[in-house]
């Protein structure tokens, strides 16, 4: 890969790359609907950048490698343990897709009146075509325009909205003292509080279109100040949709509220700008959703088609980036309704549960057999899969059984601990 970037610059698209739909959608409506829950998840992906810095991103730094499947082959050679780590990196990936074309194609659906497939349908398909044409080169600098575009957005209706309401009384008028801190339904038991933590913790290590991004720059010092900045960035847009999230609990009725968490931002930009400050926060936010898939596909398409496929071929990448899009299509259409900040966490705890535990073990353990390694991931990712097809999400919401196998939202707690106990004592008999 090569280094082309500076240090600002890759701060800019590390936070094109992380802060999507679920972001700047998700975590507005959550607060709107649940209260203090939609700042519990904002805490835990900004908390999970410094886990990354610390324990990932600057050992791969100091061995000088772009991906965490290089830092795992200068150990462990062979084709296969490549091919299994990149298949649970697709899944990642391809969770995260879904979060995505779900926001976006909701959005589409309500500024064109176009019924929800057919959105998502025009949603997929302009992704896959500016993806085929820009390439990692215009997708990165497209993130960082982004970057720009949404971060001053964000804060013009932070303004507007400030200017609108009592700004004397804006703890008083938002809603802070009406419930706000009251215990919400977004979390049944307590263990998937905790379950949750660990995978914004951990998962955000474990990401494979955000630890590439570690190696666009020239040294170790541009990475820290680009992770430092980036990490700067994405914890004030955090706090700023949070507020957001707040004065949308006392400015909107409940019909807005009831619309869906993922839309109660666009109906308080109409509410404080009207149809001009509505519209330009559609356009700005299909502009992020894009960036974002843009990213998320030539990761997953690079990681495709290199890593499983061992081609330099053109015409595989394109085959690549278009069954990447149909499968995300499909799993699009199966998740309909799902929140999209939900969808997200589902892709962290994947990644906490598979990817974070063998980057850990190679990095910092002796004593680590290929095949442990290999065995700890599929097992960290199987578990993920089959505990939140078993739990209320998928079981109850889709499946539409009375009640769960598994009683659990997140199962991070269980998977990545037993992928990284498979690996541990796996290891003792296979050298």
């Amino acid at each position: 890969m090569q280094n082309k970037f500076n240090a600002f610059q890759n701060a800019l698209a590390l936070f094109g790359d992380y802060v999507g739909a679920a972001s700047f959608l998700g975590i507005a409506g959550l607060t709107a609907t649940k209260g203090f829950d939609g700042l519990f998840y904002a805490v835990g992906w900004i908390v999970g950048w410094p886990i990354m810095l610390f324990l990932v991103a600057e050992p791969m730094s100091r061995r000088g490698v772009s991906t965490y499947i290089d830092l795992i082959a200068l150990r462990f050679n062979g084709r296969d343990v490549k091919v299994a780590l990149s298949l649970t990196g697709l899944l990642c990936i391809i969770i995260f897709l879904v979060a995505e074309l779900i926001g976006a194609a909701w959005l589409l659906s309500l500024v064109t009146g176009m019924g929800y497939n057919l959105s998502l349908f025009m949603v997929t398909f302009i992704a896959v075509c500016f993806v085929l044409m820009g390439g990692m080169f215009g997708t990165t600098w497209f993130q960082i325009y982004k970057t720009v575009i949404l971060f001053s957005l964000t804060l013009i209706i932070l303004f507007l909205t400030l200017f609108k309401m009592n700004t004397s009384n804006f703890f008083l008028t938002s809603g802070l003292l009406n419930s706000l801190f009251l215990p919400q339904t977004i979390f049944r038991y307590p263990f998937d509080y905790f379950s949750l933590s660990f995978a914004l913790l951990f998962g955000t290590a474990g990401l494979p279109n955000i630890l590439i991004r570690f190696f666009t720059v020239q040294d170790r010092r541009s990475a820290r100040i680009s992770v430092f900045l980036a990490t700067l960035l994405i914890s004030i847009f955090y706090l700023i949709v949070f507020f957001l999230g707040v004065e949308s609990r006392s400015i909107l009725d409940k019909k807005d509220l009831n619309d869906g968490a993922n839309m109660v931002l666009l109906h308080l930009t109409y509410y404080i700008g009207h149809d001009l400050l509505f519209y330009i926060t559609t356009m700005i936010t299909f502009v992020t959703i894009f960036a974002v898939l843009s990213g998320l596909f030539v990761a997953g398409a690079t990681t495709l088609k290199e890593d499983v496929f061992n081609s330099k071929k053109s015409y595989v990448w394109v085959f690549c980036v278009i069954a990447i899009g149909i499968i995300a299509f499909l799993l699009a259409m199966v998740f309909i309704g799902q929140n999209v900040a939900f969808m997200v966490g589902l892709s962290y705890s994947l990644a906490a549960s598979a990817n974070f535990p063998v980057l850990f073990c190679s990095i910092y353990l002796d004593n680590i057999s290929k095949n442990a390694l290999i065995l700890g991931s599929l097992v960290g990712a199987t578990l993920a899969i089959i505990l939140t097809i078993l739990g209320p999400t998928v079981w109850v919401d889709i499946f539409h059984y009375k009640a769960p196998i598994y009683p659990f939202i997140d199962s991070t707690l269980i998977s990545m601990p037993i992928s990284f106990i498979t690996i541990i004592f796996f290891s003792r008999f296979y050298k």
